[in-house]
């Protein structure tokens, strides 16, 4: 378990093929599973539930997994939420996908306006 874990889980580093990917994906997604039930089990202490990496996790999994036929399995890119409401880090609750044209992103997108007010900043 810590060999699987002990890096940051990223694209690149997860296997080229498709079949290998949904399996590595879909163990992730067991994984997380037994921990989420570990912490909201009734004999663990509430506080733990309440720890803001916790809520995180439980977060990306409902967003990124769903149990079918008492299956834990990564859902289909079609079944996941609209961009705008969607995580696109477990690092970052606040950042979203975005796109423009040819370019796309995910993160922080910022609207400046530039004003001639002396007062204001240019």
């Amino acid at each position: 378990m810590f060999k699987r874990y002990s890096y940051r889980i990223e694209d690149y580093r997860l296997p080229q093929a498709r079949t290998e990917r949904i399996e590595r994906g879909n163990e992730i997604g067991n994984d997380g599973m037994r921990l989420l039930q570990a912490v909201f089990h009734p004999a663990t202490p509430g506080w733990l539930r309440k720890v803001p990496a916790v809520e995180m996790l439980r977060r990306t999994w409902v967003q990124e997994f769903q149990i079918e036929d008492q299956t834990v399995c990564w859902r289909h890119p079609k079944n996941i939420p609209p961009a705008g409401q969607r995580l696109v880090s477990p690092y970052d609750s606040v950042g979203r996908a975005g796109s423009k044209r040819d370019i796309e992103w995910q993160g922080w997108k910022v609207h400046i306006t530039e004003t001639c007010d002396p007062d204001q900043p240019t």
